[in-house]
This record gives structure tokens, C-alpha cells and sequence, in this order.
């Protein structure tokens, strides 16, 4: 009798002992080597205010973490036109904003859509530049780089990878994250769209 009593009050404590230490989450859950994920409006507006940051994470999908010395910032593209950006110290701390508050606060993705004019292979894909129309006697012009992590749209709307683009094609770009303030810009492409 004394013997079950024992493993009982063990179990407790160690029921005790994982329940102070919060939820267990997946090592990737956010990290620095996971592409940006693509979600939808949808999935982040019914998000409750105070909801623990990996709750949030695990319902939206794992994806790049941003973050500086210690600090995290969990990256999304939301419907393929705006960034949304969730800064938090552990996965367990609350989230004081609810989903429409998110969605208020997302930043428009830098992007640019024009005609692929040059084309360069190298590494694990290709470096073009792209040409918008000119626009207020200005013509906007990027270098854009395009790899095995860049989300390539096709024309049919399937996937496709960056082998899939020729000069001439119009492309619709996002980029991943800042430019170099150089002109013409630069910067690594999230997503592509061929659209004509």
C-alpha cells in the first residue's frame, strides 16, 4: 500500500513538474532555416487574444524566425500580398493581440511586376532582372534572385521552379524581406508569378 502511495505522489510530481514548464513544442517550429510560410487571412482572424505564441505558430504552420539576440519573430506572407509579423521571448508568453488586430498591423510585401529582360544562371538558380513599365517618366528595375526556396508560380498556376522562367515572360515578384538600395534594387525573391 505504502509502495503505491509512493508512485503516486512521483506522478503527481512529475505531472506537476511538466505542467509549470508549459507546453512542449517542436524544435522547428520557428527557426532561421525555415522558408517563409504562406497562409491565408482566414486562418489568422479567428486567432482569441491570448493565445500562447506557440499555439498560434502550430495552427498557422512553422516557418522562418526572424528574430535578433534571444528575441524571436515568427514570419508569415499572408494571401500572397502582405507580411505579418509575430514578436515574442518563448513560445509559452501570451499573444495580447486577437487575429483582426494581427491582420491591422501586417506590413505590404515589397514586390515588383514587370518583364524578365536578362537572365544569369548560377548556384541553385538564376539572377534576372526584371523591367516595370515606366511609371511618372521613371523606370523601375530589380535584380532578382531566384532559388531552390523561392516559391515559383507557373502560368497554369502549377509549381514550378526557377528553370521555369525565360526572358520576355512577365512576372509578378515578392521579395524575401529588404532590398539592396542600389539601382537597379536587389534582393532574393519569396515568390514568383509568371503571368504572361
Amino acid at each position: 500500500m505504502k509502495r503505491h502511495g509512493l508512485w503516486a505522489v512521483i506522478l503527481m510530481a512529475v505531472v506537476a513538474l511538466m505542467a509549470a514548464c508549459g507546453a512542449a513544442y517542436p524544435a522547428d517550429l520557428v527557426s532561421a532555416d525555415n522558408a517563409v510560410a504562406f497562409i491565408s487571412r482566414d486562418s489568422v482572424a479567428d486567432i482569441q487574444a491570448g493565445t500562447a505564441y506557440g499555439d498560434i505558430i502550430q495552427k498557422l504552420g512553422a516557418t522562418r524566425d526572424e528574430g535578433l539576440e534571444g528575441n524571436h519573430t515568427a514570419v508569415y506572407l499572408v494571401d500572397g500580398s502582405s507580411f505579418l509579423y509575430l514578436p515574442f521571448n518563448r513560445l509559452t508568453d501570451k499573444c495580447p493581440q486577437s487575429g483582426e488586430e494581427l491582420l491591422a498591423g501586417m506590413q505590404s510585401a515589397l514586390g515588383i511586376r514587370g518583364e524578365v529582360t536578362a537572365i544569369e544562371q548560377g548556384g541553385d538558380g538564376i539572377r534576372m532582372l526584371v523591367e516595370e513599365e515606366p511609371q511618372a517618366d521613371m523606370l523601375m528595375k530589380a535584380y532578382v534572385r531566384v532559388d531552390s526556396a523561392t516559391a515559383v508560380v507557373g502560368r497554369d498556376g502549377e509549381s514550378a521552379g526557377p528553370d521555369g522562367i525565360r526572358a520576355g515572360d512577365i512576372v509578378e515578384v515578392l521579395f524575401d524581406g529588404a532590398v539592396a538600395e542600389s539601382y537597379p534594387v536587389q534582393g532574393r525573391a519569396l515568390h514568383v508569378k509568371i503571368v504572361g
